[in-house]
């Protein structure tokens, strides 16, 4: 769920050169399948304004035989290119291609040290894989689901982790960390924001707000008069 689907699908058609060497028989169905997409969408275009023409000028029911000899073009040009993508990443699986990204991110990995030991540790590591490679986008992504995450822990050991690659930690981190401990796990979770999240010398993180205490019920006014 860190890293983007989106990401593989858009450096997949790259690898098609490296099957013409590889091999060369996938290389050949992956272009007719290519060849074969190109072509129905082309013919879409001309289609549209042959049928408008030809329904302004004799029935209005070619219009409708047009749209569906458009709509089965683009079902096909769409089932192609499905095929097409299926064929790279069979090839990509077996490693008769090679995935930039994915041996960046892999590099990225082996090269961290500490090694991750928890959830929140490999997520972070993924997140800093990423930034050190240059995947900015797939690393603002990844950091945008570790928002995500419900555990009040594996939040900080993200927090934690990315700290120690001076990796700079957005607010909304920090403030996904209260949100997380606000119902479930109070005490636990402040002691480890005070222990983590604190900086030597500065003050310590206003407490979290328990959303099941209502400003001026009785549990505010009696620590107020304890105090």
């Amino acid at each position: 769920m860190f890293f983007r689907v989106r990401t593989l699908e858009e450096t997949l058609p790259f690898g098609a050169i490296q099957l013409s060497q590889t091999a060369p028989v996938q290389y050949q169905e992956h272009d007719r399948l290519k060849s074969e997409t190109e072509l129905r969408i082309a013919v879409v275009p001309p289609l549209v304004v042959i049928s408008i023409v030809l329904s302004v000028r004799f029935s209005w029911l070619l219009t409708i035989l047009g749209a569906i000899a458009v709509g089965a073009l683009l079902v096909q040009a769409f089932k192609n290119t499905r095929q097409r993508y299926d064929l790279l990443a069979n090839a990509a699986y077996l490693n008769l291609i090679d995935l930039p990204v994915v041996d960046a991110t892999i590099s990225g990995l082996s090269d961290l040290e500490p090694r991750p030991s928890t959830d929140g540790h490999w997520i972070a590591a993924l997140i800093a894989a990423f930034d050190r490679r240059g995947l900015y986008d797939e690393s603002d992504f990844a950091l945008g689901e570790a928002q995500t995450l419900d555990s009040p822990q594996d939040l900080l050991d993200v927090i934690d982790y990315l700290r120690k690659y001076d990796i700079d930690v957005p607010a909304s981190l920090h403030a996904a960390v209260e949100r997380a401990g606000e119902d479930e796990h109070r005490d636990v979770t402040r002691e480890l924001i005070d222990s983590v999240l604190a900086e030597p010398g500065s003050s310590p993180p206003p407490p979290i707000r328990n959303s099941r205490t209502e400003p001026g019920s009785s549990e505010n006014e009696g620590s107020t008069n304890d105090e």
